[in-house]
């Protein structure tokens, strides 16, 4: 889902706020596990089912690397969510203002 290039209401700003914070996260945390396994870090060349498989056991890998102290920091490169070209579909936008008026009106 698309942020909102060009918030114009407070609702709209908390909502892209919330969808940048979240999305570092996420992206932060995907990096993170294509350094450490590098299996992931290109095209899977399996079925999807075994490549479900493969990112799942990835995940848990990372888990238990972390919980035996093996806490693998990479550096800190955020992307500018404002800089990425997005492609906006009217389905989407809806979706969008929909999750806002539900969300972040109040």
């Amino acid at each position: 889902m698309t942020p909102f290039l060009n918030p114009v209401n407070v609702h709209q700003r908390r909502f892209k706020t919330a969808q940048i914070l979240g999305r570092n996260v996420v992206e932060r945390q995907y990096r993170v596990c294509k350094r450490r396994l590098r299996c992931i870090d290109s095209k899977l060349r399996c079925r999807l089912a075994n490549a479900q498989k493969i990112i799942i056991a990835t995940a848990v890998l990372h888990n238990i690397a972390i919980g035996k102290g093996d806490d693998y920091a990479a550096a800190d490169d955020y992307e500018d969510v404002d800089s990425i070209n997005y492609h906006q579909t009217n389905g989407g936008v809806a979706r969008r203002n929909a999750i806002v008026a539900a969300r972040f009106t109040s």
